[in-house]
């Protein structure tokens, strides 16, 4: 009777499909790989390196437990999966992949993972330095990031992680990223984005860090929703960003949200609790705080315009069944929603993950520009990588503080990277010192903007 080990091995060879090979520290590269042990007569079992294996272009490879060198994934190799050995934990020195398509299932790795090319997977994988991904269209799911990450690509998503270490939990640098629902505790940041488009940052939990949000120079189309940010110096800092939309964030720190330079970021629906602090030069409007939850919140710049808030005078207080909030549409926030999902009832492969949306979305960003004695200049952009249409209203407030003159709605349809430039005029009502001239759009992945004329 063969071993227990080789009938197993080939029951579990007929689930997974002939085109499997099986590479084990007590394997031999002589052998066919076709078997995941040596079998009785010592002639034929597991291949014994993975460069071997990956040469003999297998449907699958799977590697049992055990130690094994730094791994190289050359572009030859597009399209392998490696895989653990069910019920058992092989650990790779370090793994660079530079093929299309790879796909690693249940791999721990010592030191560092770099991914580049393009569509690659990595799922439930435990990585023991820093993970960088380059090239586009890589997933990483379900895993631990021990050295954080840095996301360089583009359409790269972060999802459903845990992170710890690092500067900075998650670096994004690439357009239309996905980071969601990780989970990240202590660091210099938690996530920091520095001037990527359309990133998708939604349902993470950030624990412990300095800045728990970070953004710098972010384009239009980028999108920071359903966070919940604790125990952090400053909750959400944003440096010359311009039209992100901040939305059902749940933040707790010593300064909730801090602005530097930019303009026209929209804070909807959050619960901040701590201070705000928001200043911008010239005759324009950093950002709106519409709606949300302020708790023990004090000051930020005049120019931030304030609309329908809630204030609270403490950190932790009720709300009140007539509170202003409430009254004007503020959603309560369920922090339970943010966070890994399916932790508990991991999928056994990635094939059982849940289906998510991975397609780009428009990034669109209007300007306003004074030009002297009531003139001014609309500019919308087309940033993102998708064709974009709507309208773009425009409005004077106060009323009665000036008249536009000429056409109050303004059509775009705008392929990416292209642009359309509108000139007009407001007749300012004699006396007025200054008056809000802001725009009103309607169309996917555009916000508001403003500037302030100034009357004779």
């Amino acid at each position: 009777m063969p071993p227990v080990g080789e009938l197993s091995g080939m029951a579990h060879l007929r689930t997974v499909g002939m085109g499997s090979l099986y590479v084990s520290p007590e394997g031999n590269d002589a052998w066919s790989g076709r078997l995941p042990a040596p079998n009785r007569a010592g002639t034929d079992g597991p291949l014994v390196t993975i460069a071997a294996a990956l040469q003999r272009h297998p449907a699958r490879l799977l590697l049992r437990g055990g130690d094994y060198p730094p791994l190289c994934i050359a572009p030859a190799a597009a399209g392998c999966r490696l895989g653990a050995y069910p019920g058992e934990r092989p650990v790779l020195a370090g793994v660079a992949i530079a093929a299309d398509d790879v796909r690693l299932d249940g791999i721990a790795v010592r030191g560092d993972v770099t991914v580049s090319g393009r569509g690659s997977l990595l799922y439930a994988c435990r990585v023991g330095g820093r993970l960088t991904v380059s090239g586009r269209d890589h997933r990483v799911l379900a895993g631990v990031l021990a050295g954080g990450a840095l996301l360089a690509g583009d359409g790269l998503t972060l999802s459903d992680c845990l992170l710890r270490g690092g500067d900075a939990g998650v670096w994004i640098g690439g357009r239309d990223c996905r980071v969601r629902h990780n989970a990240m505790r202590g660091g210099l940041f938690g996530i920091a984005l520095a001037a990527g488009a359309g990133a998708i940052i939604e349902h993470n939990v950030i624990t412990g860090a300095g800045i728990g949000l970070w953004l710098c120079r972010a384009w239009p189309g980028t999108r920071v929703t359903g966070n919940v940010i604790r125990r952090a110096g400053i909750g959400m800092h944003a440096a010359g960003c311009a039209a992100i939309l901040f939305e059902d964030n749940l933040v707790e720190a010593d300064l909730a949200y801090r602005q530097r330079g930019g303009r026209d970021n929209l804070l909807r629906n959050n619960s901040l609790s701590g201070g705000i602090a928001c200043a911008a030069p010239g005759p324009i409007r950093p950002a709106i705080l519409d709606g949300n939850l302020l708790r023990g919140c004090r000051g930020w710049d005049d120019r931030a315009l304030a609309r329908r808030n809630s204030r609270l005078a403490a950190v932790g207080a009720a709300l009140r069944e007539d509170d202003p909030a409430l009254a004007c549409g503020f959603g309560p926030l369920d922090p339970a929603l943010a966070g890994p999902r399916l932790a508990s009832v991991l999928p056994r492969s990635a094939d059982d993950w849940p289906e998510e949306p991975e397609s780009p979305t428009p990034a669109v960003r209007c300007r306003l520009r004074a030009a002297g004695q009531g003139a001014f200049t609309l500019t919308v952009e087309n940033c993102g990588s998708v064709p974009a249409a709507g309208d773009v209203a425009l409005r004077v407030t106060p009323a009665g503080a000036g008249a536009l003159r000429g056409e109050e709605a303004l059509p775009y349809a705008l392929l990416p990277g292209e642009s359309a430039e509108w000139s007009g005029a407001v007749a300012i009502t004699p006396g007025c010192g200054r008056l809000l001239l802001e725009t009103l759009p309607r169309g996917e992945g555009i916000l508001p903007t403003a500037v302030y004329l100034v009357g004779v």
